[in-house]
């Protein structure tokens, strides 16, 4: 007798195998999607808590007193004081999501973008030096969020 096909039970085994290499092919791929999301989601965070520093040092490491919170209190707001008319008074604001600056010769502006909320930002006044609280969180998956705690001391 000659055969020239094969079995149904072949054909079978064949298609099971078939399913299953695509059906882990197709797993490892929408794995690989998600962990790129969370590392790009992670990343904007991480940028956007560095951006917020680097603002903050720099108006503090140039201003000349605090003008709010009042000394030994706390607020969602920071305002600063110096000598430079283009620069202060300067106000960072926490609303609705947002940390918002306020300089007098540039609009105001928000200092995180629509992927990143701000959940959080709290700061404490003591002599000379405020000690802020940011808590941010990627507006894209709730599970990727930081919170930091940092001093500034204004300069002597």
């Amino acid at each position: 007798m000659n055969r020239n096909g094969l079995t149904l039970i072949e054909v079978l085994i064949y298609a099971g195998i078939v399913a299953l290499v695509l059906q882990t092919a197709a797993l490892f791929f929408f794995s690989t999607l998600t962990a790129t999301d969370r590392i790009t989601e992670r990343n904007e965070l991480v940028g956007t808590q560095e951006f917020i520093d680097q603002k903050l040092r720099w108006l503090l490491n140039q201003a000349s007193s605090i003008t709010a919170p009042d000394l030994n209190s706390s607020s969602t707001n920071l305002g600063l004081a110096g000598a430079s008319s283009t620069m202060y008074p300067s106000y960072f604001t926490f609303a609705s999501g947002s940390l918002f600056l306020y300089m007098p010769t540039i609009a105001t502006s928000s200092l995180n973008s629509g992927r990143v909320a701000v959940v959080d930002f709290r700061v404490e006044h003591f002599t000379n030096t405020a000690k802020v609280y940011l808590h941010l969180r990627s507006n894209l998956s709730n599970s990727v969020e930081s919170s930091t705690t940092a001093i500034y001391a204004l300069p002597n």
